[in-house]
């Protein structure tokens, strides 16, 4: 049992940092089409 709840924390910490790290490149993606979306709001104004 003891095993089981090892690979289980295991899994877990590695999920939570790929869920940081997956959740991340979508705010960097997300704030980078912002961004272009104020410049071609400029560039037509």
């Amino acid at each position: 049992m003891k095993k089981d709840v090892t690979f289980l924390q295991k899994g877990m910490m590695t999920y939570s940092c790929l869920h940081g790290m997956i959740m991340k490149k979508l705010n960097n993606i997300v704030k980078i089409r912002s961004v272009q979306r104020k410049k071609k709001q400029w560039f037509t104004t």
